[in-house]
């Protein structure tokens, strides 16, 4: 199938008619193949926002998170939403969509819809170094300094970093077992302790066991998305990446997928905990409002 980024440079050649242009659009277009191989996908969530009590709410804010704009492996072509909004960003390449309602009265609820464009990649796109310290430090949840921790990565390290994130996933795969979802999250620590967890924890505990072996790692909240789709709640789920040979690779260990299927992962949210609690630390989405509630509807 001809991508539709090669279709516009062919068409641009042969309205040229020039043989030397012809070639330098072809090799264009094989580098656009390159970095853009994929998959054109479209998603479509809402959010219901109720005010569940019998007073009028002078003010109820909705914030949720949107597509990451650019990852190694997706890039955000097109946004709509059903309602004005502000954008908030942080140095993680997050962005929350900022909603204000006024005089909600009583019982009443509002209907946000997002749809988004993404266009996915399966072979990550190179990223610089810059940065990736603090992929290395612990942070609450991600216990890189716990010895139990330390002591396994020590023993897991391998020849680089690519094969020390992947001796890690193996040493998962054998030994952690997926326990079903549970709504508190208990970190590496526990995960490795009890070893087993949900996908958040087995997130967590390879983060830090590849943060504890030098390796940088983050974890990553999105949806498992194989095809365009309307999401659903329950599709919710972490994984995480790895920085190796100059690009973020992805890791989940939960679903045991080791730098494979990059395209079935929309990413929400680069998953950063900071001690202080920062506006950003919320999963999904945040109400503001006396009574006021939120759910998100599939």
């Amino acid at each position: 199938m001809v991508k539709k980024g090669t279709a516009i440079l062919c068409l641009a050649a042969l309205l040229t008619g020039s043989a030397t242009m012809i070639i330098l659009l072809a090799h264009a277009a094989q580098r656009l193949s390159a970095n853009y191989a994929a998959d054109l996908k479209r998603i479509s969530y809402c959010f219901v926002v109720q005010n569940t009590s019998n007073q009028l709410v002078n003010q109820a804010e909705l914030r949720l998170y949107v597509p990451v704009a650019e990852t190694p492996t997706q890039r955000v072509i097109t946004v709509f939403s059903s309602h004005p909004y502000g954008v908030e960003r942080d140095e993680h390449g997050n962005r929350i969509f900022h909603y204000t309602f006024d005089n909600l009265p009583p019982y009443a609820s509002r209907v946000v819809s997002i749809t988004a464009e993404l266009l996915m990649r399966e072979r990550p796109l190179p990223s610089t170094t810059t940065g990736n310290a603090v992929y290395l430090l612990e942070e609450p949840l991600i216990e890189v300094d716990d010895p139990q921790i330390r002591h396994l990565a020590q023993s897991l390290k391998a020849g680089s970093s690519r094969a020390t994130a992947e001796k890690i996933f193996r040493w998962m795969s054998a030994n952690i077992r997926y326990a079903g979802y549970v709504k508190n999250n208990r970190g590496a620590r526990q995960a490795l302790q009890t070893q087993q967890g949900d996908c958040t924890e087995m997130m967590a505990l390879f983060v830090a066991l590849c943060r504890a072996a030098g390796v940088p790692a983050r974890g990553i909240a999105g949806y498992h998305c194989p095809n365009s789709t309307v999401l659903d709640p329950a599709q919710y789920h972490n994984w995480a990446e790895f920085y190796a040979e100059g690009r973020w690779r992805l890791c989940d260990p939960q679903r045991r997928v080791f730098m494979q299927q990059a395209t079935d992962y929309i990413a929400l949210r680069v998953i950063h905990r900071s001690p202080a609690g920062q506006p950003f630390d919320f999963d999904r989405f945040k109400v503001v409002g006396e009574g006021v509630t939120a759910r998100m509807h599939s």
